[in-house]
């Protein structure tokens, strides 16, 4: 196998692995924070803020219109009348271990 795919496949690993331990630091760091009632610490490596985000729910006349429009562009794709652009990509994927 060339050591490109190799070096890539590898890096793809490792990031995961560290997006996983990023993503478990995350929580306990924001539990840690919202225990010392903290909105922000200040750290030597940079600052740590809690923020607030906000998960919309749409009322039923709302969620209607949406799924029209998305029922109205899927049969714009399927007549023709929208159209697209394509640009070459790279999809990569591992193995099973």
């Amino acid at each position: 196998m060339n050591t490109l795919y190799q070096e890539y496949a590898l890096l793809e690993a490792q990031l995961k692995e560290i997006e996983t331990k990023k993503e478990q630091l995350r929580v306990h760091i924001l539990k840690d924070m919202i225990r010392q009632k903290a909105e922000k610490i200040e750290t030597d490596m940079g600052s740590f803020t809690v923020t607030k985000l906000k998960t919309w729910k749409y009322p039923r006349p709302v969620e209607i219109l949406k799924e029209n429009f998305e029922a109205a562009k899927v049969q714009a794709q399927n007549t023709g009348d929208a159209t697209y652009t394509e640009k070459e990509s790279l999809r990569f994927t591992s193995i099973r271990l």
